[in-house]
């Protein structure tokens, strides 16, 4: 067996997995309201969009299978969700009056 695999499983099983609508900010303000994070990864990315036409080609090619709702452009999921993301974490930084830096990860 390889060892990066047990390194692995064990840095995944230390993330802790929300669900919500990032386009809405109070989502994920109420998450980080809960406290005790030491960092944010904002890895959502949409393959094809409904405003390219191609929304329905996501389900053979992304991972999960998954359809765009009518509402999902790439602007919305990629780009938005990312600046809600910063915006409630520098607010959650602020409030927790934090003196160290909050690592914040992007990925699409």
């Amino acid at each position: 067996a390889d060892p990066k695999e047990g390194i692995v499983s064990l840095a995944l099983d230390q993330v802790d997995y929300r669900q919500g609508d990032a386009r809405n900010i109070e989502s994920l303000t109420k998450i980080l309201n809960e406290g005790g994070f030491c960092a944010v990864v904002h890895c959502i990315g949409l393959l094809f969009d409904n405003e390219s036409g191609l929304g329905d080609w996501n389900r053979l090619v992304s991972g999960s299978g998954s359809l765009p709702d009518p509402k999902s452009s790439y602007d919305a999921i990629t780009r938005q969700t990312a600046f809600n993301a910063i915006e409630a974490a520098l607010d959650y930084i602020m409030d927790e009056e934090m003196t160290t830096p909050l690592p914040f990860v992007f990925t699409s």
